[in-house]
């Protein structure tokens, strides 16, 4: 239980960062969310349209055919799960806590409590803007793009395989070592 009360307050610290948060709000994300703990090298598998925040850990979004990744999501970064037609897959790098989110709570709680919308429409644009810099990412020649993400993502670069780097910036692994 103190683990669970360790992921959600670190949920509402990370938001406070964000936006005020009064005492009802508060109690909303605490009754409303869920804490989970997943091992190493597993599947999320989440409610469809579910809303998570990673506490701690590292999560993968890779293509279920060609195994191609295309977004890591690291501690304190949120996510939404969307399975329904996407063919898409989340797996975790190493044991991760989430706390998570119905998809119709986090809209009632929107609802009731208009300056969170602010935050979340934010979010929003954030995840937008970083597909975009992955693309513009990827338009750079090889050796820029391994010096970019790992000049961008010193948090996460020494948790990640190799492999999965390699993928992200659409190159073999072979090819990303010898650079």
């Amino acid at each position: 239980m103190v683990q669970n009360t360790d992921a959600k307050n670190s949920l509402i610290q990370t938001l406070r960062s964000y936006i005020d948060i009064s005492e009802t709000l508060e109690r909303q994300l605490r009754e409303r969310t869920a804490v989970r703990k997943i091992g190493n090298n597993r599947n999320l598998s989440l409610y469809e349209d579910a809303h998570f925040f990673v506490d701690t850990g590292l999560v993968k979004k890779q293509h279920t055919e060609h195994d191609d990744v295309t977004h890591f999501i690291a501690d304190h970064d949120f996510g939404i799960f969307h399975s329904a037609g996407l063919s898409y897959e989340l797996l975790t790098l190493e044991p991760t806590t989430l706390v998570t989110i119905h998809a119709e709570d986090l809209t009632s709680i929107l609802a009731q409590n208009p300056g969170l919308l602010a935050a979340y429409q934010k979010l929003l644009l954030f995840w937008a803007m970083q597909r975009l810099a992955r693309n513009e990412l990827l338009n750079l020649g090889a050796s820029e793009r391994k010096q970019h993400f790992i000049r961008h993502n010193r948090k996460i670069v020494n948790r990640v395989p190799n492999k999965d780097i390699a993928s992200y910036l659409k190159m073999t692994p072979n090819y990303y070592s010898s650079l």
